[in-house]
């Protein structure tokens, strides 16, 4: 993460991780969440995607302290990170049907 990338890999990076984010979610794994979220939101600083930050950001409050149950909403705030990812116009739309 400390050496500058284009924005075709970084963009590839936070897709992946945007991905195991939801593979987490879906097993319930809610403390890999987080670590994936802060992952995220610090790769999309150093990335210059302000939004994307944000978006983690906010889904980590969501989420809750580390040990804990997500709070309410959190399912909302979940895919903020992927739609922020995606306005980026870097990221493909999934295929309808």
């Amino acid at each position: 993460m400390t050496d500058r990338k284009g924005p075709a890999s970084e963009a590839a990076e936070l897709v992946a991780d945007a991905a195991a984010l939801g593979d987490a979610m879906l097993a319930y794994d809610v403390d890999e969440a987080r670590f994936l979220t802060h992952r995220i939101a610090v790769y999309a600083v150093v990335a210059r995607l302000p939004d994307i930050a944000i978006a983690a950001e906010q889904l980590l409050a969501a989420l809750g302290p580390t040990g804990t149950a997500p709070g309410t909403g959190y399912g909302t705030q979940l895919l903020a990170p992927a739609d922020a990812l995606r306005r980026t116009g870097n990221v493909p739309r999934p295929p309808v049907g």
